[in-house]
């Protein structure tokens, strides 16, 4: 992130950063609860604390934040109409499936409700199916679109695009194995891992996001250093300006020697060009 970056980017990386650490908040207080205060209460355990609910609503709103950032990035690359609506589509749906089952969590408030009532498993693994879909289908087309603009472009644009495609595919491949998962785990395991996992999600979504942005600087530099050329324009002050022509006149004296012996003098103007802002003591700046 720089301060050239648009002011609606950097008030959406403020609110990212102030959820951030709101859910750090929610996962320590859910910690603490569960490891000292209830250390001595294992009953306590079997029921959802209220950071955690809160800390799940907060992850869901933060992955929206972030594929929604990538699918404006996609649509910078490439303006189809067709595919960046389909894809805002399935991340409604998205929304629309981890609204309910965050609902699920907190009317049953169990975590054992989560593994054997039919509501909340049939919700919660569509919102996992559909964190998978958005983010493998963002992954996918943000190198394909990428690899397709490399092949109209110039040898060190060429360049640039091939790093851009690392950083999606380092972006993307931690989160889809995360989702991958998450959903393992909570077919087979009869534990709350795929909480933690949760937990641990959020946090892949929010520096991914924050790499690709800080990545632009690296490669610009990165760039720069081998090829020779700066990516940016110089920026032309007044003074680097080239300075308007100056019109310089030398008088000098003629004498002429009349039939009768007198003597006049007649001026002789000469003009010429100069770029110079400095004159010669000899000369009048008209």
């Amino acid at each position: 992130m720089t301060y050239k970056d648009p002011l609606a980017l950097r008030l959406l990386i403020l609110l990212l950063c102030v959820l951030e650490t709101l859910h750090t908040a929610c996962c320590i207080h859910d910690s603490y609860a569960a490891l000292i205060v209830n250390f001595s209460n294992p009953v306590a355990l079997l029921y959802i604390s209220w950071s955690a609910e809160l800390s799940a609503c907060i992850e869901c709103v933060i992955v929206g934040i972030v594929q929604a950032y990538y699918s404006w990035r996609i649509w910078r690359l490439q303006q189809n109409v067709p595919t960046i609506f389909i894809l805002f589509f399935i991340q409604l749906v998205r929304l629309a499936f981890g609204i309910r089952a965050n609902a699920n969590v907190i009317i049953f408030g169990e975590w054992e409700a989560l593994k054997n009532e039919n509501i909340c498993k049939l919700y919660l693994y569509l919102y996992y199916s559909f964190n998978l879909v958005v983010d493998t289908l963002i992954a996918l087309l943000l190198v394909f679109y990428l690899y397709k603009a490399r092949a109209h472009a110039q040898r060190n644009t060429k360049k640039i695009m091939l790093k851009l495609t690392y950083y999606a595919i380092a972006a993307g491949a931690p989160t889809i194995i995360v989702a991958i998962t998450q959903i393992i785990t909570y077919n087979k395991s009869d534990s709350v891992t795929y909480a933690g996992l949760l937990n641990a999600n959020v946090k892949l979504y929010a520096n991914s996001m924050l790499l690709m942005l800080n990545a632009r600087r690296r490669i610009a530099r990165k760039t720069e250093s081998d090829s020779g050329y700066s990516m940016e324009l110089p920026r032309i002050t007044r003074r680097d300006a080239i300075p308007r022509p100056v019109i310089e006149v030398l008088q000098e004296s003629i004498m002429v020697h009349d039939q009768f012996g007198a003597e006049e003098h007649f001026p002789r103007i000469e003009k010429s060009a100069s770029r110079s802002h400095e004159l010669p003591k000899d000369y009048t700046t008209v």
